[in-house]
């Protein structure tokens, strides 16, 4: 289960509005890369359930997205598009995902991302650290796979009801992915 030990390093160091940021969307073979960066007050009580959200069905996290939004101190959400992905490629455009997300916070004291080092990129956000598998380690990136994977299945389901016959045989059931 994610815990608050990594933000409450930060928190115990004066850093009060700790961004967790994570992705979805980096495998699959339509649509696009979606972001999400979130903010909890520190020493913010758990949301019960709250877990990465690729071990979480599309009714748990329906049920769990919008107690987020309302516990957080702020959401961003940001995209890569298709177009995107192809010009820069999937490393790049999901970066740039979360480059909006983040962007889209109001302001932030640090940032923690899920997954690993990127090169340069507190040049766009400023201080942060890395987290390998941090969508089930730290609490607020876990809120943001949740919130990111919630945005991107409605995205794919209103594309595959507009192009259904490109995506069926693409978008696995519950628009997983």
């Amino acid at each position: 289960m994610p815990s608050l030990r990594f933000e409450g390093d930060h928190w115990r160091l004066g850093a009060i509005r700790v961004v967790g940021v994570d992705e979805v969307g980096v495998a699959p073979t339509c649509g696009a890369v979606v972001a999400a960066a979130v903010i909890m007050k520190p020493h913010a009580r758990r949301i019960a359930g709250v877990r990465d959200s690729k071990t979480l069905s599309a009714l748990q996290r329906e049920r769990l997205a919008p107690i987020i939004r309302r516990r957080a101190v702020a959401i961003g959400v940001g995209a890569a598009s298709v177009r995107e992905i192809d010009q820069l490629n999937i490393y790049h455009a999901t970066h740039l995902a979360m480059r909006r997300a983040i962007a889209r916070l109001g302001g932030h004291d640090h940032v923690i991302v899920d997954g690993n080092r990127i090169v340069g990129f507190e040049n766009h956000v400023g201080p942060y650290s890395n987290v390998v598998d941090g969508d089930a380690k730290v609490y607020s990136s876990a809120c943001a796979s949740v919130v990111a994977k919630v945005v991107r299945d409605r995205m794919m389901i209103r594309l595959a009801a507009r192009y259904p016959a490109h995506l069926r045989s693409r978008t696995p059931k519950g628009a997983s992915g």
